[in-house]
C-alpha cells in the first residue's frame, strides 16, 4: 500500500496548498500566514520503499504501507523540484514534465 504525500499543510508560519497533481508530478502554492501566494513549487513525486515500522516526519507509519511518496530533497532541487514566482511559469514547467 502506498502512503501519499500530504500537500495542504501549515508549518512555521507558511502554508502549502495543492494546485494540481498526477501520480508523478504536482504544483504546490506557497504562502505565509494566509497572505497572497508568494510562489509555486513544481515537484516530481518520488517513491521510496518503507521498512516495517518506518518513521517519517516524527510519526510511526502503520504497518501495511510498502512505499511512500516523497518530495525532492534539498540536494535534488533543480533536478526534481523547481520554484517559480508566477503560476504561469509553474504551469509551463509542469506541462513539460513527463
Amino acid at each position: 500500500m502506498l502512503r501519499k504525500i500530504t500537500f495542504n499543510k501549515k508549518r512555521k508560519g507558511s502554508s502549502n496548498r495543492l494546485i494540481c497533481r498526477t501520480d508523478t508530478k504536482a504544483i504546490v502554492e506557497l504562502s505565509y500566514d494566509g497572505s497572497s501566494p508568494v510562489g509555486y513549487d513544481v515537484v516530481r513525486i518520488k517513491r521510496r520503499p518503507l521498512a516495517e515500522g518506518s518513521i517519517i516526519n516524527d510519526s510511526l507509519i502503520a504497518d501495511g504501507y510498502t512505499d511512500s511518496e516523497v518530495f525532492p530533497s534539498d540536494s535534488e532541487w533543480g533536478s526534481f523540484g523547481w520554484s517559480y514566482d508566477s503560476m504561469q511559469m509553474a504551469l509551463d514547467k509542469y506541462s513539460r514534465l513527463p
